[in-house]
């Protein structure tokens, strides 16, 4: 145990960084002022209006990969309680094995459920299907050029983000065009020319924490720069953080020598840099020079075991994570990666759910954050202008407008994105609302 309490090390010895870098992130870029201006019906300002401003949806997508909801459907409350966003892995074009498409039960369910659809890799190491093995490179890129196609014509307008290629440092044996020198600069650009209307993103492994320096001679760094200098879109950054271990890392740990000796053995040596609040600041920031939103992909925490004091310090890094992630300026996506456990989490029970369903410590701490903490309700009065104002959350709102004569209800956009016209005489932000 006291090998996992290692994890937390550093979030604790930073606590006052971690805190004060949290809340003045939050107050800086996930909040602002917006000013409702009641009129009536002859566009005169009514004073003394009683507004109740409340956030329904954030603006910021919180979201995790969505797998086969009528497979697993009895999680689709559970899901939809947290997340405005679904990480959705596309049917390849012409893979016969797909009987039924998968895709379009994952989209039927976010249409349903008000979920924005997302788009995980068109192309990746390890994800080419079976009956492209062993074929060349310009057969592999016939069919993967024609499954963006029409990817594209049947998908594209119904999401906004698509990631158009996820790891570009490992080797695929099976598929020869993984390794080729154009390999990633070609699907970015494929994904441009059938795909140019929607948010393109490059996407990389967890390994970008714990390898790199937060420099610029990073891998993955260089790696932008250069498709950036030959003018290859990439409109966001994806930097997975999925913390699964390697087999000799596993070993370790299930020998549990070293969870009761209080020291942090030489192979999770390179893990305990993620776990570093300094140095997860620091990468955010130097992959900020690029100035493009940063998405927190494949997020997978493990609890490795059911034990109540596993599972609890698997929430509390969760909770130090994400609030970090959320205060952070260039950040706009999180989105996890096993929802339930042993849903692809390597048995290492990195869900927010167990096997059974039932929710664990991890779940409510983002249920919490997400729909507590993060959450704005706020009730004003408007002045002798007919204006009043609240900070709030940016998302959608729900305001109930109260005056002597009636009560009526009206959603709102509060946008870190869309300008909304100047008041002339205040300065600030408002929204005209007529009852």
């Amino acid at each position: 145990m006291e090998n996992r309490k290692n994890s937390l090390k550093l979030f604790r010895e930073h606590s006052a960084y971690v805190t004060d870098n949290v809340n003045n992130g939050i107050e800086q870029n996930r909040k602002g002022y917006l000013s409702i201006k009641v009129l009536d019906e002859n566009k005169n300002p009514i004073k003394g209006a009683r507004v109740t401003a409340v956030l329904k949806n954030h603006e910021f997508k919180f979201g995790a990969d969505l797998k086969n909801p009528d497979k697993n459907g009895d999680y689709g409350d559970s899901f939809k309680k947290l997340f405005n966003l679904a990480n959705i892995q596309p049917d390849w074009v012409g893979d016969s094995q797909n009987c039924s498409s998968v895709t379009d039960l994952c989209m039927d369910y976010c249409t349903e459920n008000d979920i924005e659809p997302r788009f995980q890799p068109l192309a990746s190491e390890g994800m080419f299907p079976k009956w492209l093995y062993g074929k060349s490179s310009d057969e592999v890129k016939s069919e993967l050029s024609r499954s963006i196609k029409e990817i594209s014509e049947k998908y594209s307008s119904k999401v906004r983000t698509v990631e158009a290629i996820r790891g570009m440092f490992g080797y695929d044996e099976n598929v020869s065009f993984y390794n080729d020198n154009d390999y990633v600069a070609w699907c970015l650009k494929q994904a441009e020319k059938y795909m140019s209307c929607n948010q393109i993103v490059i996407n990389e492994l967890s390994h970008v924490w714990y390898d790199g320096l937060g420099v610029n001679r990073d891998r993955y760094y260089m790696a932008i720069e250069r498709l950036l200098s030959e003018n290859v879109k990439i409109d966001a950054i994806g930097m997975e953080f999925g913390m699964s271990m390697s087999a000799r890392e596993q070993f370790l740990d299930s020998m549990r020598v070293h969870m009761y000796v209080g020291w942090w053995p030489k192979e999770l040596e390179e893990y305990r840099k993620a776990y570093d609040p300094v140095h997860l600041y620091k990468t955010l920031d130097k992959y900020s020079d690029f100035n493009r939103p940063i998405h927190i992909t494949g997020v997978m925490i493990p609890a490795y075991t059911n034990m109540v004091e596993d599972e609890e310090i698997q929430a509390e890094l969760l909770k130090y994570l994400y609030s970090i992630w959320f205060s952070h300026k260039n950040v706009e996506q999180i989105i996890y990666w096993s929802f339930v456990d042993g849903n692809e989490d390597n048995g290492l029970l990195g869900g927010l759910l167990r096997s059974d369903l039932s929710k664990k410590p991890t779940f409510d701490v983002l249920d919490s954050l997400i729909n507590k903490e993060w959450h704005t309700e706020e009730t004003f009065v408007t002045d002798d202008k007919g204006v009043g104002t609240f900070k709030g959350f940016y998302g959608d709102y729900e305001l109930k407008i109260e005056t002597a004569e009636r009560v009526i209800t009206k959603n709102v956009e509060h946008s870190k994105k869309r300008e909304i016209s100047l008041c002339p005489v205040w300065g600030k932000k408002y929204i005209e609302i007529v009852i």
